[in-house]
């Protein structure tokens, strides 16, 4: 039986129909094998009774005592008149002496039947199967010591016949009921699966930019679960267009500042004529396109660990210590520029942690550029990893931040009110995401000495 996933309809009705079908079939197997042979039976069996018993008023005893058989000869082709079946008898005494007919019939024990002093049975006459009747124990007229059997034997055309008459008068009233159910299912489905058009209906009327709940009660109680489900697929949709929408509206405005800085220091740079002049305006047209640069890649960053973390993706072993002094030892040329004191403390056992080694890099890199950015001249930034559990720790002495900051920071484009620093506000976020993608957590607090920033990423033990 072929099951179409997307046509309930269809598939609704083969299953309520198939079991109809069935029954029916069943029914009209056992109709057909039981029911009607027995009936038939039954009615010829009494009639072949009937028959023998016909016979017992032809018996006379003579003068000897000894019984005998007298059946006229319009008697004999009456009652041995049959177009449809040959018949048998056979009269014998209590010796077990045939005193009529053609042959004696002995009782067999196939389809046997027993009816006070009648017994019927299957047999089978000159290579024809017959059924059999034998009146037993009978006294020969009013005698009461002499008793005769009276054996009477037809073939089966006639049952046969009434048999599959008695079939096919119950095949038609049967048919006519099943095509009845499947009309009254066909339309008792049809009904039930209105409230499924309607909710289709209101769902094509909606626009593309409508995300609102569809109404669950346009449906039947065993949809409106699927419904919820849509919602909640709706709602969470409808937060990350709202989230694209804002984060696209900030970045224009990220991006709209430093091209319309770089804007004016190119046209300060066309209106020298000093080849001196020109290369002095040139060094803080550099330092601009260098933070244009990182925010781009700081939002093309963003948007791929979106993208990753909405997509499966096998993870893989990293050695977080291997991959911490990799990523301290690109920055140490930075921190040396701006005279800060960057150092690494690896861990002296093993660190290994399950991940994405590349979103592991990029984590690493904004912490250390965080902390190198935020920390005054003459400080101090120290990446160190730990082992149990797994953990990468980036702290400074720098400025620090409050408190009442440090969940906001994580805030796409948030930065710190006051500080000096020049930066996006997209570092910490794209650190939150990377740590939530490897199931690990990310603490800001201060240092010992109460100052500057401590930033902890713990990751899950393997």
């Amino acid at each position: 039986m072929k099951i179409y996933p997307n046509r309930l309809h269809y598939n609704l009705l083969v299953w309520l129909l198939v079991p109809l079908i069935t029954l029916f079939a069943a029914r009209s197997a056992y109709t057909y094998f039981v029911t009607a042979p027995d009936l038939s039976a039954r009615v010829y069996d009494r009639a072949l009774e009937d028959l023998a018993k016909s016979l017992t008023q032809y018996l006379v005893i003579d003068q000897d005592g000894v019984p005998s058989l007298h059946l006229p000869e319009t008697a004999s082709q009456l009652l041995m008149a049959d177009d449809s079946d040959q018949i048998f008898f056979s009269v014998s005494d209590h010796a077990g002496r045939v005193l009529a007919g053609n042959g004696r019939l002995l009782p067999s024990s196939e389809n046997l039947r027993v009816h006070r002093n009648s017994v019927f049975f299957d047999g089978t006459v000159n290579g024809e199967k017959v059924r059999a009747v034998t009146l037993t124990q009978i006294p020969a007229l009013d005698r009461q010591d002499l008793f005769i059997s009276i054996s009477f034997a037809e073939t089966l055309n006639k049952r046969k016949l009434l048999a599959q008459d008695i079939f096919n008068s119950s095949l038609q009233p049967q048919a006519m009921l099943i095509l009845l159910a499947s009309l009254t299912v066909w339309l008792g489905i049809s009904k039930g699966l209105q409230s499924l058009r309607v909710l289709k209906r209101d769902l094509a009327q909606r626009s593309h930019l409508d995300l609102s709940p569809v109404d669950s009660n346009l449906a039947p109680e065993e949809i409106r679960p699927i419904i919820d489900t849509v919602n909640d697929l709706m709602e969470r949709l409808k937060r990350v267009l709202e989230g694209q929408s804002r984060f696209a509206g900030d970045a224009a405005h990220q991006l709209r500042t430093p091209l319309a800085g770089l804007k004016a220091q190119l046209e300060l740079v066309s209106r020298q004529t000093s080849t001196d002049d020109v290369r002095t305006e040139l060094k803080p047209l550099m330092t601009g396109c260098d933070r244009m640069c990182r925010l781009v890649n700081q939002l093309l960053a963003m948007a791929r660990n979106e993208h990753e973390s909405s997509q499966a993706k096998e993870f893989g072993i990293v050695d977080l210590n291997a991959l911490a002094a990799e990523m301290t030892k690109e920055w140490v040329s930075e921190a040396y520029r701006k005279k800060i004191d960057l150092g690494f403390v690896g861990s002296p056992l093993t660190s290994m942690v399950m991940g994405d080694s590349d979103r592991l890099r990029e984590m690493v890199t904004n912490l250390i550029h965080n902390a190198i950015c935020y920390t005054p001249p003459g400080g101090q930034v120290t990446v160190s990893v730990v082992a149990d559990p797994p953990a990468l720790i980036v702290e400074d002495n720098g400025d620090g931040i409050p408190p009442e900051e440090r969940q906001k920071v994580f805030e796409r484009f948030y930065r710190v009110l006051g500080s000096r620093a020049e930066g996006s506000g997209l570092g910490l976020s794209i650190v939150q995401e990377i740590a939530l993608a490897h199931k690990a957590s990310v603490q800001l607090d201060a240092n010992v000495q109460g100052k500057g920033t401590v930033a902890k990423v713990i990751f899950p033990a393997r």
